[in-house]
């Protein structure tokens, strides 16, 4: 039997990633995403337009995607409710958030380079993607933003080759039904699977 349900947000199971991006005086702004998918050599992101994100991505065009990992979750809770603009938008009062001028240091959160944008990384991320933005489309209250991968860093403790991820090393962090979790087991692989699996290790 199934039962219809209304849902304001449907977060069903999304890989956590904190989006870093900069604004036109080069101020460095994180903010945490749980809307993103990627395909071939494109991401596609979903952002509030309330945010400084969107403000900063509409002026730089570009932007670092940092993969969180299952033990960052708490850092990432942190910086949850807060914004890097200093005029909060009505919704976002309603819902408690207040600004927050340096979120690295509230997260706890280790800035470094990244090689083709100007936008930082996040140390404490294991996976970092930088692109550039190719299309934003707003909508009511968000924006679809496509980015191009302009390059992609692998933190070499999840790394079994030159080019390929060790899956049994990975856990990435999930936001589901606005819970924090993460992989336990692997069940199988996809046909198409191209990365490391340790043998030695069960499935399931």
């Amino acid at each position: 039997m199934f039962k219809q349900i209304h849902k304001d947000s449907l977060y069903y199971g999304f890989p956590v990633t904190i989006l870093a991006t900069q604004s036109i005086d080069g101020k460095d702004n994180i903010s945490p995403i749980s809307s993103s998918w990627t395909l071939n050599n494109h991401v596609v992101l979903g952002i509030s337009l309330e945010g400084q994100a969107y403000k900063n991505i509409l002026i730089t065009k570009e932007a670092t995607i940092n993969v969180a990992d299952s033990k960052i979750w708490a850092n990432i809770e942190r910086i949850a409710r807060t914004t890097g603009k200093s005029h909060i938008d009505r919704n976002k009062k309603m819902m408690g958030y207040q600004y927050c001028s340096d979120k690295f240091q509230l997260g706890g959160f280790t800035k470094i380079p990244s090689a083709t944008v100007k936008t930082a990384a996040i140390r404490e991320c294991p996976i970092r993607i930088e692109v550039a933005i190719e299309n934003i489309a707003p909508q009511d209250d968000f924006a679809i933003i496509i980015c191009k991968i302009k390059s992609i860093f692998v933190d070499t403790s999840i790394l079994c080759d030159n080019n390929h991820i060790d899956v049994t090393k990975w856990q990435p962090l999930l936001y589901q039904f606005r819970s924090y979790t993460t992989t336990s087991a692997s069940l199988g692989q996809n046909f198409r699977f191209e990365e490391y699996l340790d043998a030695t290790k069960p499935d399931n």
